[in-house]
């Protein structure tokens, strides 16, 4: 996907971009991402070493080639979970938003009475089950080691031989 077919409405869930790509930079589609307000995930895959530059960079992931087909796939559908996830807490808000208006302005017998007033509840409670299974997911996906590795700025090999000492 290019960014005028984005521009044209074809918003996937991830764009993977390199760092150093012919003609521009992964960082600088990075921003023209952001600054069109897409709702995608972007992750950087690059042979370049990460630097303290990337912290400014808006994207949701950096890694470092090589990457294993495997782990590439895991990555991808790790974020894909987090663009949907996103996409529910969003419609969770505008749901809560119009159930809110209506709590505050209609009596509640009419409220109990309303199959639409039902169904905008049900909604609601579907998407607060979808999006903690989501976030269940993430973390078991993650698994504790990533957690340690990025709490205690730790390498991959460290956090193995963290786990096995135990």
């Amino acid at each position: 996907t290019t960014l005028k077919e984005m521009a044209d409405g074809e918003v996937p869930d991830v764009v993977v971009l390199d760092r150093r790509m012919p003609g521009t930079q992964g960082d600088e589609v990075a921003e023209e991402i952001e600054e069109r307000g897409y709702n995608t995930q972007v992750i950087m895959v690059t042979a370049v070493s990460p630097s303290v530059e990337i912290a400014s960079f808006p994207i949701d992931d950096y890694v470092t080639k090589p990457v294993k087909k495997e782990e590439m796939h895991n990555i991808i559908g790790m974020a894909t979970s987090v663009t949907g996830y996103k996409k529910d807490v969003e419609e969770i808000f505008a749901l809560m938003s119009r159930k809110q208006a209506l709590v505050e302005e209609l009596p509640t017998h009419e409220l109990e009475s309303s199959e639409e007033f039902t169904r905008l509840e049900s909604q609601i409670e579907e998407l607060r089950e979808a999006t903690a299974d989501t976030i269940e997911e993430l973390v078991d996906e993650l698994g504790l080691s990533t957690f340690q590795r990025i709490e205690h700025g730790l390498t991959e090999d460290q956090v193995g031989k963290t786990t096995s000492d135990n």
